[in-house]
């Protein structure tokens, strides 16, 4: 696919998740998030693969080696945030329902703004 195929689809993507009034809510937001997160690697009920699969990403993401360079405009931080973003899928994923219940509520995270697809056993 060409470059202008995937930024129109990542437009398509942002406009359907709710835009930039969405956006902002998640940077505001973000202190509880990041509580969450904290709390929830720090909970032996978490996987312990989850939580290196998620922390690979993120190393990942700081790295210098990439498979597309950081250097070529706006597709060299998208695999980046492609690669985290699908590690946080997968982890969020990884976490049973009712610890992430718990804390999401400890965290004060809305239940709606933290979606997690139901695994299919």
């Amino acid at each position: 696919m060409n470059l202008v195929t995937q930024l129109w689809k990542m437009f398509n993507v942002t406009r359907r998740a709710g835009g930039l009034r969405s956006a902002g809510r998640m940077v505001a937001d973000a202190p509880r998030y990041i509580k969450m997160m904290k709390a929830l690697f720090a909970d032996r009920r978490v996987s312990p693969v989850a939580k290196s699969a998620l922390v690979a990403a993120i190393v990942y993401a700081i790295s210098p080696l990439d498979f597309i360079p950081d250097w070529i405009p706006v597709v060299g931080m998208l695999d980046d945030l492609g690669i985290v973003l699908a590690a946080i899928n997968f982890f969020f994923g990884a976490v049973p329902p009712d610890v992430l219940d718990e804390h999401r509520t400890r965290a004060g995270v809305q239940p709606e703004r933290v979606r997690v697809r139901e695994r299919r056993d």
